[in-house]
């Protein structure tokens, strides 16, 4: 059954990409194609993340038991996927140095309504075939926290289910740096079957940055105009501030769109399209 549940997945994720496409007419492609990763509902990182970000830190079983009963944690499986940026989008950011482009943050707020959408209907089809899905994400109850270790977090993150899927590591700026990059958009759900897991190909959650790897780059520390980055890591709250102070003020008024999108330093570095180690 695992291997049939897998199909279905990949198949209902095919049949949406192709038909948003087809839909889409004279608008550009928002992503690539995805990579799709697997985990185990208890998975030791996830306990591990609640106990390093914060309490308010759901772990699948913890989300699941949000939106069903009798919930089985030893059937629980998470399912990542990680959206590239479409060359023509990471090329558009890459030419800027103070604001993000156009095209970056229309994709942005496109993507994520994209992903959300994807998202709904795998937990909707899977719901066809009996098996129970929801998406963290999506539930009401998913909030922003601050975390006294890490400062701003949330009750679940996609690029942590990424990294636990076997799908990247994270990189200086926090990025998580997959096989097709680290310009991308992660989305997950939760599903309560057994499947075949994702072998994590890393011993360190920073094994695919060059920086940490061989103390070789810097890029994504020059391509951040806060100066929000350094060898020490990435500041939160300096990012915050000019997402917030610099940035939206620009994009509504230029663009007319309602983000602070940024993603200047997911772009113009070697760890923009692969895992440059």
């Amino acid at each position: 059954m695992s291997e049939v549940c897998k199909d279905f997945i990949r198949k209902s994720i095919d049949e949406y990409y192709r038909a948003v496409l087809s839909d889409m007419s004279n608008s550009e492609r928002i992503y690539d194609y995805p990579i799709i990763g697997c985990s185990k509902g208890n998975d030791k990182l996830y306990k591990f993340f609640k106990e390093d970000i914060g309490e308010f830190y759901w772990t699948p079983f913890e989300a699941f038991s949000l939106e069903f009963d009798n919930v089985d944690e030893e059937k629980l499986s998470v399912l990542s996927f990680v959206f590239p940026q479409t060359s023509k989008t990471k090329i558009a950011n890459s030419k800027e140095t103070s604001y993000t482009s156009k095209l970056w943050a229309t994709n942005r707020l496109r993507g994520q309504e994209f992903i959300n959408s994807l998202m709904r209907k795998l937990v909707s089809e899977l719901k066809t075939i009996g098996i129970r899905a929801m998406s963290p994400t999506l539930n009401d109850n998913w909030r922003n926290h601050k975390s006294d270790k890490y400062g701003y977090a949330s009750s679940w993150s996609e690029r942590h289910t990424a990294y636990v899927s076997g799908l990247g590591t994270f990189g200086l700026c926090d990025g998580l740096i997959t096989a097709v990059g680290k310009a991308h958009r992660c989305g997950s759900i939760i599903l309560e079957h057994e499947m075949e897991y994702s072998i994590r190909d890393y011993d360190s959650h920073v094994e695919y940055c060059l920086f940490y790897a061989k103390g070789s780059c810097q890029a994504c520390i020059n391509r951040c105009p806060a100066g929000a980055i350094s060898e020490k890591g990435h500041d939160k709250l300096k990012c915050r501030a000019y997402q917030r102070e610099v940035l939206r003020p620009h994009i509504e008024k230029e663009y007319n769109l309602d983000s602070s999108s940024c993603g200047l330093c997911q772009v113009g570095v070697p760890c923009e399209s692969k895992n440059p180690v």
